[in-house]
Formats: structure tokens, sequence, C-alpha cells
């Protein structure tokens, strides 16, 4: 297996188990899962979980937000993407890893490239899980 293809397969497993379709949390000797989460979300996304779990509480750290979230059932992943979306978001890179349409934009980011600030849409994982989905039947027919 060539390392693109490695890195394909991590990532649909990752958005499979963010979006709650699996309860098997992806592991990878070449990529780690929180590292992944970390580079598609925000702590003030996450930090929306408190609506829904009172038991977050705002000295929470990112990384203790994504401890939390990996810790959670499937039936509440699931819900915690129903209610807000951009929770966990897609980066156009995945799309062009996967050579997927890009869905509808869900919100828009910033991010400072070489002392440029660059802005760039994000989509939601259920979104790109659809999209790759119907690539997948696509080639099969």
């Amino acid at each position: 297996m060539t390392k693109a293809q490695a890195y394909r397969d991590f990532t649909i497993q990752s958005f499979r188990f963010i979006a709650g379709l699996s309860n098997a949390c992806p592991e990878s000797e070449r990529y780690t899962f929180k590292y992944f989460i970390d580079g598609r979300s925000r702590a003030s996304e996450l930090r929306q979980m408190k609506q829904y779990f009172r038991v977050i509480n705002s000295k929470y750290t990112k990384r203790e937000l994504i401890e939390f979230f990996c810790n959670l059932p499937a039936g509440d992943r699931k819900f915690l993407l129903e209610k807000i979306p951009d929770i966990i978001t897609v980066l156009p890179s995945d799309c062009d890893n996967f050579k997927v349409e890009r869905p509808r934009a869900i919100a828009l980011r910033y991010a400072n490239f070489g002392g440029k600030t660059v802005e760039y849409d994000v989509y939601a994982v259920v979104d790109f899980l659809k999209a790759v989905e119907q690539k997948m039947l696509l080639i099969k027919t």
C-alpha cells in the first residue's frame, strides 16, 4: 500500500468515526488521530459541546475537548455533528486528496501562510462522506 493510499484510508476511517458511523477509533503507525482532529477543529467550536454536555467547563483546553469528543459514544458524536456541523470540518485538501467535488461550504477559516493571511472554505464531514461514497459507487459501476 502506498503512502498516499494509507493516508486516504486513515482519513476516511477518521471521518467515519467523527460522524458516528464507526465505534473503532482509527489507529495508524504514521498518523495520530487526535492530531488529525486538532487540524480540523477550533477550540471555540469544540466548546459549544457545553450546550449539550454540562460537565464541560470553560477551563477545558482544546486537547481535553478533543479527548472528550473522542470518548463519546457514536450516537452522541453523530448528534453533535447534526447540531454543530462546524465542530470538526473537512479541509479543501481532503477534497483534493479524494478527488471529489467540494460540497457546499459551511464556514470560512483563516490561516497565516508565509506572512499572508489566506481565507478558505471548510466543509461538513457528513457532506464529504456522501461525496466520497457517490464517487465509489460511480467507480464500481
